[in-house]
């Protein structure tokens, strides 16, 4: 699935593409034909993201909500001078065109429109969001009330999209082994200092995740072009020495998700 720093991108694309055009959707599959004809033609006013969530504003004032689960991705296509767009392929959900662009869309877990009380309704159950603006501390300060008040463990707190926006189990892996937590530290027991550098990191690494397309989660391989194999520290790492102190990276099943973490860096 997808994590936060993905549909980010997607989001930002949608703005540089289709912001301020009309847009004409069509539902090749057939899924979503009604969805389509309620916004095909109308001006998209805004793209944007909460974690793993895409919201499109429409100038009716309706709103496309896209979640992309497991399954869904997107293909997108600027056509040259004179250019007809390809013929659908595949089980194309919604596709979206305007004069320059057509985005396809592949196997979406959601793909619905909905009005701004429905909108705000979402937002409520979504936990904060690290790439979302936040100048006065308010984000951050829930996502450490929502954990400080848990007596889940850290590893299923930050999975967990009503307590922060985004982060899946790459970024959940990383996070904790840069902060030296364990994963099965409870909610409760950590400060509120180690809260808000777990949340710090967030927004870093999901600010390089957003620029470079991939998770690199090591500091001196953010400017360069690492292999899939360098990027992390912990993640896919089972059985390999810990890049830091040597110990085997552990792996274990929490909640149905393979965690990996050193039990040496993670005390």
């Amino acid at each position: 699935m997808p994590e936060g720093h993905t549909v980010h991108r997607i989001a930002n694309e949608f703005n540089r593409l289709f912001r301020g055009t009309e847009v004409q959707l069509t539902s090749p599959q057939g899924r979503f034909s009604a969805g389509a004809a309620m916004l095909s033609g109308k001006k998209l006013k805004q793209a944007n993201a909460v974690g793993k969530q895409m919201f499109l504003l429409f100038e009716n004032g309706q709103t496309l909500r896209i979640h992309l689960g497991i399954f869904g991705k997107w293909a997108f296509k600027t056509l040259g001078e004179g250019e007809a767009p390809a013929d659908p392929y595949g089980e194309v959900r919604v596709r979206f065109r305007n004069e320059k662009t057509y985005a396809d869309l592949r196997g979406p877990t959601i793909c619905e429109v909905i009005n701004p009380a429905e909108v705000q309704l979402v937002l409520d159950r979504l936990g904060p969001d690290p790439l979302n603006p936040d100048p006065d501390g308010l984000e951050r300060d829930r996502f450490v009330a929502r954990v400080q008040k848990s007596r889940s463990s850290i590893g299923l707190l930050l999975m967990n999209q009503a307590v922060i926006s985004g982060i899946g189990n790459v970024y959940r892996a990383e996070m904790l082994f840069r902060a030296g937590i364990s994963p099965h530290d409870l909610g409760n027991r950590l400060s509120t200092e180690q809260l808000h550098s777990l949340w710090d990191d967030a927004v870093a690494l999901l600010k390089v995740g957003v620029k470079k397309g991939v998770m690199i989660t090591r500091d001196e391989l953010f400017t360069k072009r690492p292999t899939k194999a360098e990027r992390n520290f912990v993640y896919k790492r089972e059985g390999l020495p810990c890049r830091v102190c040597g110990t085997n990276v552990s792996i274990e099943i929490m909640a149905a998700r393979k965690l990996y973490w050193c039990t040496s860096c993670q005390k």
